[in-house]
């Protein structure tokens, strides 16, 4: 499962900053870039399954890392696009993956 884990991918989230006119301004900061293994999804069943109607998506599948958990106001980082996380699983309680579902922003 390792092997398979070819494409090193940036995990970025959105700390708010407080800006002068009261509001709060969302900056990304990458806060881990790791081995994964990008699989797209094709069917119109594993669109459905995370109500999306957006065009492209990904299953990101990593290792699971200490002090790192994944939620959904991160992006993934992937061939130049930034895609939403809209499903995190853990795949395999013995070797700790999880399986993350990006959609495509644009």
């Amino acid at each position: 499962m390792i092997g398979t884990m070819r494409q090193k991918i940036p995990f970025p989230a959105p700390p708010a900053a407080p800006v002068g006119g009261g509001g709060v301004e969302t900056t990304y900061s990458e806060v881990l870039t790791d081995w994964c293994e990008a699989i797209p999804l094709k069917s119109s069943r594993e669109l459905a399954e995370y109500q999306t109607i957006m065009k492209s998506g990904y299953s990101f599948k990593m290792r699971n890392r200490e002090g790192f958990t994944p939620d959904d106001s991160m992006l993934v980082v992937y061939k130049g696009g930034e895609y939403t996380i809209n499903g995190i699983e853990d795949v395999n309680e013995e070797q700790r993956f999880w399986r993350i579902i990006g959609m495509h922003k644009g």
